[in-house]
């Protein structure tokens, strides 16, 4: 091979570069020891101490003059080097380049449209209704409740047997007499001390419901005025009862019956007299006896009834 364009300098770096890529047989003629050949190429035995004086290097192999299978192969022939190749097989190696910027990063994808909703089945049918189950045992009887306070039943009737009674002398205030009480309606309430007596008297405090019923018949001339009024107290020392009093105009011989009745709130034993006062001194309270055709009872003179109600 004849490089007569070339002069001796370059002719001796060409041919210790063939002989380092093409065979051992002219680096044994021609490139001193240390040198690399093809062999150590394919076995991977070139290292950093045998590229680092003149050896090929990466700004000597540019332009795609070298590739991987040529140095592989032994196959790197003159007409692969340029020009700036020959120039520059004695230098040294360029360094490294600075490493390039990131690039921008790219625009984020569409979002992906919404899947579509699974459908929702058909109500099933109401099933039919269980049987009635079975009725439970009864429960216990609960506890019995406190007695409430109520009201203690205190009643009473009381009566008078005879005779007739007088309202005498006039203008003055008398009680009505009572002789007897009926035991069978009569509790918590009682005439005080022995009959006859004006005074009933009750055991119990509350209110009760005093009625009283009497016959009148006037005896003298002219016309009488009776007055009738309750007073209430302790035994031997009752006081009027304010606006309470009722009056009856009488005349001669003509039977009347004056009945009402009042509501007195009384302390245990507190006791009532029924009072009457003539204008006159003529009238009185009267008795009738027993009668036959037909038979018929007496007809007291007072009757006396009390019913606690509260």
């Amino acid at each position: 091979m004849v490089f007569r364009w070339v002069n001796h300098a370059v002719l001796i770096a060409l041919l210790a570069l063939l002989v380092a890529l093409g065979g051992v047989g002219y680096a044994a003629l021609i490139l001193p020891p240390g040198s690399v050949g093809r062999k150590q190429i394919r076995d991977q035995a070139v290292g950093n101490p045998q590229l680092a004086a003149g050896a090929v290097g990466t700004l000597k192999l540019r332009d795609n003059a070298v590739t991987s299978r040529k140095i592989k192969d032994g196959s790197v022939m003159g007409s692969d080097l340029s020009w700036t190749v020959w120039r520059d097989l004695g230098g040294a190696a360029g360094s490294a380049g600075a490493p390039g910027s990131a690039g921008a990063a790219g625009t984020a994808g569409a979002a992906g449209s919404a899947g579509a909703a699974g459908t929702a089945g058909a109500t099933g049918a109401t099933g039919a209704t269980g049987a009635t189950g079975a009725t439970g045992a009864t429960g216990a009887t609960g506890a019995t409740g406190p007695t409430g306070p109520g009201v203690t039943p205190s009643y009473g009737y009381f009566y008078s047997t005879g005779p007739t009674q007088n309202i005498t002398p006039a203008n003055t205030a008398t009680g009505i007499l009572l002789t007897a009480a009926d035991p069978s309606v009569t509790s918590g309430v009682s005439l005080n001390g022995a009959p006859p007596t004006s005074e009933v008297c009750v055991t119990n405090a509350g209110v009760y419901d005093v009625h009283f019923s009497a016959q009148l018949l006037k005896t003298g001339t002219g016309v009488d005025t009776l007055d009738i009024w309750p007073r209430i107290g302790a035994a031997g020392a009752e006081a009027d009862v304010p606006v309470s009093n009722m009056q009856v105009s009488m005349s001669a011989n003509i039977p009347e019956v004056a009945s009402w009745n009042w509501f007195f709130a009384l302390t245990a034993g507190q006791c009532v007299k029924v009072m009457a006062n003539s204008s006159d001194g003529t009238a009185s309270i009267m008795f009738i006896a027993a009668a036959t055709g037909p038979t018929r009872p007496a007809a007291p003179p007072l009757m006396l009834t009390f019913t606690r109600v509260a």
